[in-house]
């Protein structure tokens, strides 16, 4: 699934823009300024803002349900890689061990053997 970090971006740029929209209307800067001055609004620009910042707000929850969506399928892929260099570290090991275990026996072989006086060397 594809989800491009534009749209994230996009989304902020659009609700600055309604929230603007909105402060402007208003004739306010800052939100909590925002109560006294939209009851002097009339019905219909009141109507328009609630139903834009609705839009976006269905908007921003397809954006979240589509970045959740992208989020799992990393995981999965994280989880998935892991499991396999879990096994590929597992058969390396069993390969060493292997190596280990024949070099071991190769070398208590031969210090099993007795020796020949001849064939003792002194250095």
């Amino acid at each position: 699934m594809e989800f491009p970090l534009q749209h994230l971006t996009n989304l902020e740029s659009e609700f600055s823009k309604a929230l603007s929209q909105v402060l402007k209307a208003g004739k306010a800067r800052l939100v909590p300024e925002l109560n006294h001055s939209l009851m002097k609004l009339g019905k219909d620009s009141l109507v328009s803002f609630v139903e834009d910042l609705s839009k976006l707000l269905v908007r921003s929850t397809e954006v979240c349900k589509s970045a959740a969506c992208k989020i799992d399928h990393m995981k999965s892929d994280a989880i998935e890689s892991s499991k396999k260099l879990v096994d590929l570290q597992e058969e390396q090991l069993n390969s060493v061990q292997e190596t280990v275990k024949t070099e071991l026996s190769s070398w208590s072989g031969r210090a099993s053997q007795p020796k020949a006086p001849s064939q003792i060397v002194f250095l």
